[in-house]
């Protein structure tokens, strides 16, 4: 079972917000940033700079299993951004 869904990072040294979406099996929002630090390899490089520490983090919708719904919105989201 996943519960997939959209978040916000924030990593405070350099200002810069990196929004995404996770729907991996298993996957949980309880999960970001105790177990998942996302998929990203521009957030890794960051965290060995400056530790997971300096982000922000936050969940921003839940989608329960829907992948295709959960990665639709994290396109319209940065469309608009």
């Amino acid at each position: 079972m996943k519960n997939c869904y959209c978040y916000l990072l924030h990593c405070i040294p350099t200002k810069e917000f990196y929004y995404g979406v996770a729907y991996r099996d298993g996957c949980d929002p309880q999960d970001l940033w105790s177990s998942y630090f996302t998929s990203s390899d521009h957030i890794t490089t960051r965290i060995e700079l400056f530790g997971a520490d300096a982000f922000q983090f936050e969940v921003r919708k839940i989608f329960g299993e829907d992948e295709i719904k959960a990665r639709k919105w994290e396109y319209k989201v940065l469309k608009r951004i």
